[in-house]
């Protein structure tokens, strides 16, 4: 696919984040108060994947139109690795006023749908509430989008 032209990340907005490995992903959606979820995320299609409690959380801006393999070559570049569909609840309930300012996807958890397509989360705000979505993995991400990642 070949990298971006012109893309430089910008310095990573780092958040502290605190993970929970009790609560199941439907509790932490619900959590999250969102006005919309996406009724495919489900523990079944994204389940529980055992890994550290994560302190801190980058939001990583790449500022240009890229595809999903891209960015995760750029977070491989930085040290880091993308989040998962449960981190990105985490980071949704724990900071709601984020995806607000832009929308926030995480490429670390993939499902594919029935019909073949790869899906991912994101979080987003419609005209008046906010969502917690799945997009098209091969499809190309909006300049304004953050990816949520994590050190190795």
């Amino acid at each position: 696919m070949g990298g971006p032209v012109g893309t430089t990340p910008t310095v990573p907005v780092v958040f502290p984040l605190a993970i929970d490995h009790v609560r199941s992903l439907a509790e932490l959606v619900a959590a999250g108060n969102y006005d919309y979820v996406n009724p495919n995320i489900t523990e079944e299609n994204f389940p529980m994947v055992a890994s550290e409690v994560v302190v801190q959380v980058a939001l990583v801006h790449l500022d240009n139109i890229v595809e999903s393999d891209d960015v995760l070559g750029e977070l491989e570049q930085m040290g880091l690795r993308p989040g998962t569909m449960r981190e990105l609840a985490h980071f949704g309930e724990q900071y709601p006023k984020v995806q607000r300012q832009f929308p926030v996807a995480a490429l670390g958890s993939v499902w594919t749908a029935p019909n073949g397509s790869r899906r991912v989360g994101y979080l987003w705000e419609g005209i008046v509430s906010r969502k917690l979505s799945l997009g098209w993995y091969d499809l190309r991400w909006r300049a304004s989008y953050r990816f949520l990642a994590f050190r190795k």
